[in-house]
């Protein structure tokens, strides 16, 4: 299990322009594990869910999801809430990780991320491409 509180950077920095939460522990079992950061100045909720099952296959899952409060466009008077979430799945052979898997992560890391200049891969998708 993570540490509590568990502090990251990574995904949340893209969004929030490199502010670093700290998330506690709000579940911990066996096999998995939810951290959680709230902010009811803004009505931000950030969730991290971790966790794993072992079986015929092996999958390892990575859950974030968030949630804030918006003026409605046409009526600012109104709020609505918006969420959004974002899955990534391992699923893997039990008889071993190949040494290549551990680069799967890199791989997301770096789709994730701007280079030169250009607009990060999730981005792009987002708008559309493929």
């Amino acid at each position: 299990m993570f540490s509590d509180p568990h502090n990251v950077q990574s995904l949340i920095s893209v969004l929030t322009a490199g502010t670093p939460y700290s998330f506690v522990a709000t579940e911990r079992a066996a096999d998995h594990s939810t951290y959680r950061y709230t902010d009811s100045g803004t009505g931000v909720d950030i969730v991290q869910k971790l966790a794993h099952q072992y079986g015929k296959r092996n999958r390892f899952t990575y859950r974030f999801d968030m949630s804030d409060i918006i003026a409605v466009p046409l009526d600012p008077s109104l709020n609505q809430k918006r969420t959004t979430s974002v899955y990534v799945v391992w699923d893997v052979d039990p008889i071993g990780l190949p040494p290549l898997l551990y680069n799967v992560g890199n791989g997301i890391a770096g789709f994730c991320a701007s280079v030169a200049g250009a607009d990060p891969g999730y981005a792009r998708l987002l708008a559309g491409e493929t």
